[in-house]
């Protein structure tokens, strides 16, 4: 028997509904509130309950109009599409998906609404009932505002935006406008889903066992946020002029001519740790941005090397590639590309400069780095079952300075980054220390071998 059997939404089932929501998920199902944000750490069904509660709504009210999104449609395939297809759909609900609309139809005439934020015209231009913004931190205040805006369809009695996340920053925009009494904020913790936590036994299952372990190990601010769920800034980050509201973008935020831009192509080898191709593209004002990557484990490079080759089929060739020092990976990444491969420049304090140089507002009033939402080319489960960064984007608030080694030094020229969790931060390094010619002083590479400017720019 549901827990929420004598709940209103639950009587105007027309089947029974076999989901037992618990804690913040049991919470949502009673609140009205206009808006409502689920916080917590990393798995605790968040998800889940919202798009069950979605669901029910729009089981109930006839000609409801409900919507769930993140910051770009390509996101929502592997994730609450997922959710909502395999975990909340049963057959005898009857909805049917309309691909051409991206709607699920209801059998009362209420639909579900499958939108991107980088295509906000959908949901700008309709008016709605109910609607969930997955990974609400992705997203910009002006996105939660407009869909607020949207929500005066009037076929269910209150009208409701729900957001989910984990924690972030402190000072992020959604949790500062929980702290103002904008949004309700519903504390999710790891207790209030049944697979991990039996709620009559009041004991760990062992599948919670297993995944509270590999959320411990994690260090820094990601422990803080997806095991503790605490909202907490990254003490001693790297690169604290990274804003994810404006260094990620969306692919349809690109110049329309950047198609003819030139490409540069980073590696960083790895196997039990990532290994990590980046395709960066070269703006006219020197802007980099970077398009598409490869991050994980277990991969060889030949097999990498071949998938690069026919993503990049009928593409022009990248200016140039430049890689970890690793001369037997790099060896095999030039025989299976059929294109020569320069060594990084290695030196790390000098790199970060350049990439910190870059994330200031400085190309024409915008930074000079930008990363493409969506550009992953697929998600290694593997990484992200541990909580660890599957990404590029993710290194940056974990990449923070050795705190115990810089203690011993004599001056911030010998400081160091923590060496953990930084492959994407590396090779992002070799790229810009490559296109802004840091190695082009002998007196600054310490023995690394040069390429005269011509080589450099046009190695092949």
């Amino acid at each position: 028997m549901s827990l929420l059997e004598n709940d209103d939404l639950i009587k105007a089932s027309k089947h029974r509904i076999r989901y037992h929501p618990f804690g913040a998920s049991k919470e949502l199902f009673h609140r009205r509130d206009e808006e409502i944000l689920v916080a917590g750490p990393k798995g605790t069904g968040k998800s889940l309950g919202v798009i069950q509660k979605i669901h029910l709504v729009l089981t109930k009210y006839p000609e409801a109009r409900g919507f769930m999104a993140r910051k770009t449609r390509a996101s929502m395939t592997n994730s609450c599409l997922v959710t909502y297809q395999q975990n909340v759909l049963k057959p005898p609900d009857k909805v049917h998906f309309h691909k051409q609309d991206q709607i699920f139809n209801y059998p009362n005439g209420s639909i579900l609404a499958v939108l991107g934020m980088d295509n906000p015209d959908r949901l700008n231009s309709s008016e709605w009932d109910i609607g969930f913004f997955q990974e609400a931190t992705e997203c910009t205040e002006n996105d939660w505002e407009i869909a607020t805006a949207c929500l005066r369809n009037g076929k269910v009695p209150y009208q409701q935006l729900i957001g989910d996340c984990n924690p972030d920053r402190p000072t992020h925009w959604l949790k500062q406008r929980c702290d103002k009494g904008l949004t309700t904020m519903l504390q999710s913790v790891h207790e209030d889903n049944p697979r991990l936590f039996h709620p009559h036994t009041q004991e760990w299952t062992p599948e919670g066992i297993q995944y509270l372990g590999k959320l411990k190990r994690l260090q820094g601010v990601r422990h803080s946020r997806l095991y503790k769920g605490l909202w907490v800034a990254a003490e001693g980050v790297v690169y604290e002029q990274w804003d994810p509201q404006v260094n990620l973008i969306s692919m349809n935020e690109l110049p329309v001519d950047w198609i003819e831009w030139p490409h540069y192509w980073g590696f960083d080898f790895g196997f039990t740790h990532p290994l990590v191709w980046q395709d960066w593209i070269e703006a006219p004002n020197g802007a980099l941005y970077m398009i598409r990557e490869i991050y994980h484990t277990g991969r060889l490079v030949e097999d990498v090397a071949r998938e690069i080759l026919q993503l990049n089929e009928g593409i022009e060739r990248p200016r140039a590639i430049i890689c970890d020092h690793d001369a037997e990976d790099r060896a095999t990444l030039e025989r299976h590309l059929g294109m020569p491969c320069l060594p990084a420049f290695k030196l790390i304090r000098p790199g970060i400069q350049a990439v910190q140089k870059r994330l200031e507002h400085n190309w024409e009033g915008r930074p000079g780095i930008f990363i493409v939402r969506d550009g992953l080319v697929q998600k290694d489960e593997t990484l992200a079952a541990k909580g660890s960064p599957t990404c590029t984007a993710d290194e940056f608030d974990g990449y923070v300075w050795d705190k115990k080694h810089n203690e011993l030094v004599n001056s911030k020229r010998d400081e160091i980054p923590l060496d953990k969790d930084n492959h994407g931060m590396d090779t992002a390094r070799y790229i810009v220390a490559f296109i802004d010619s840091l190695a082009d002083d002998p007196e600054d590479v310490d023995g690394l071998l040069l390429f005269d400017d011509a080589v450099r720019i046009s190695p092949y």
